[in-house]
């Protein structure tokens, strides 16, 4: 997966070049500033929306694991969409 995420930016940038060589002289310095930011801005983007997804996937995992280990489940309440995570014992009641 890594080596896949090298080879997409090193492609992208291969061919934003190619695409800015086709531009006037005068306004490939320009356009080269602005494909940087923007280049920029999706790298760090992507990071952080990586960051965000597994440190939401460790906290699922984490609330799963103590749900089977107290013999918990998930019910939904009587009023709302507001979801309850009770012991199974009692929900039986």
């Amino acid at each position: 997966m890594e080596r896949q995420l090298k080879t997409y930016w090193s492609n992208l940038l291969v061919e934003t070049e190619r695409a800015l060589k086709l531009l006037d002289t005068k306004l490939q310095t320009s356009y080269r500033i602005m494909a940087a930011k923007k280049m920029k801005q999706i790298f760090t983007s992507d990071i952080h929306h990586k960051t965000m997804q597994k440190r939401q996937l460790y906290n699922i995992r984490k609330l799963n694991q103590k749900r089977v280990r107290e013999n918990a489940i998930l019910v939904q309440a009587d009023k709302g969409k507001t979801i309850v995570i009770i012991n199974s014992k009692e929900y039986s009641k």
